[in-house]
């Protein structure tokens, strides 16, 4: 058994020694063809809505259809923040249902880098 400060050598031919590290990474990609669709969870009772990415959605709905609680009120500053969340809710939406599509225009793939902190 080896110690934990020790490093591991191997040999390579008989007359040269090399010392092997190796640094690793896991990353976490989504590709955007991959994304569904958009959820929405209510921060009072955590009912969720979900909205399919291949829909065309007009709307976000501002209210929960659970508990009736402003989905999109700005918390203790008595701001109706509804119409511009909305807005960006929508436009999320249409650019990943854009990317996730191939194009003549795009010649790349374009994914989501996801953090190690959410992932389960």
């Amino acid at each position: 058994m080896r110690n934990a400060n020790e490093k591991e050598v191997r040999s390579l031919d008989r007359h040269d020694l090399i010392e092997l590290e190796m640094t690793t990474e896991v990353r976490t990609m989504i590709d955007l063809a991959d994304i569904d669709g958009i959820e929405i969870e209510c921060q009072e009772c955590t009912a969720k809505i979900a909205y399919p990415i291949e829909k065309t959605h007009e709307k976000f709905s501002p209210k929960c259809p659970n508990c009736n609680a402003d989905l999109f009120m700005i918390r203790g500053s008595g701001i109706d923040a509804d119409s511009e969340v909305r807005n960006h809710l929508l436009y999320l939406v249409r650019t990943v249902k854009y990317f996730a599509k191939p194009t003549s225009d795009l010649h790349a793939n374009v994914r989501l880098h996801i953090s190690g902190k959410g992932v389960r």
